[in-house]
């Protein structure tokens, strides 16, 4: 019987160092996540092309694959494929030609943020959308 309670104690121990290792990791990503955020500027993106979109599975929010310009003072435009969660009565404030706020990570041209309370960047594609 002492061998299965010395069993148990090793595996409550491992599995609670895993889980304090878990949670620091997470804990130093969201201090870097707000670091980045905090430092960001402000800019304007607009849209070049919806190339999907579609709804969420949670939240009611809609999801789409956009090719915007960022433009951001003291530098020239740039093109990035992006992924946003729109509120379903802001997808129009998301059709080609139409522009919104932003926010840029300076040390990070691809880290954006959005500026508008409708819609939240999912970070840059790696596949990259083309006109």
């Amino acid at each position: 019987m002492h061998g299965i309670a010395g069993n148990y104690l090793a595996f409550f121990l491992i599995g609670a160092a895993v889980v304090w290792f878990g949670l620091n990791v997470l804990r130093e990503n969201a201090r870097r996540q707000r670091e980045a955020f905090a430092r960001s500027i402000p800019g304007v993106a607009r849209v070049l092309k919806v190339a999907h979109s579609g709804p969420s599975r949670s939240y009611g929010a809609i999801l789409m694959d956009l090719l915007i310009q960022v433009h951001r003072p003291g530098l020239e435009p740039y093109e990035l494929s992006t992924m946003w969660s729109v509120e379903p009565g802001a997808v129009a404030k998301m059709q080609p030609g139409q522009t919104f706020a932003i926010r840029i990570d300076p040390q990070d041209r691809n880290r954006i943020y959005s500026g508008e309370t409708w819609a939240r960047s999912l970070g840059v594609m790696k596949n990259p959308i083309t006109l």
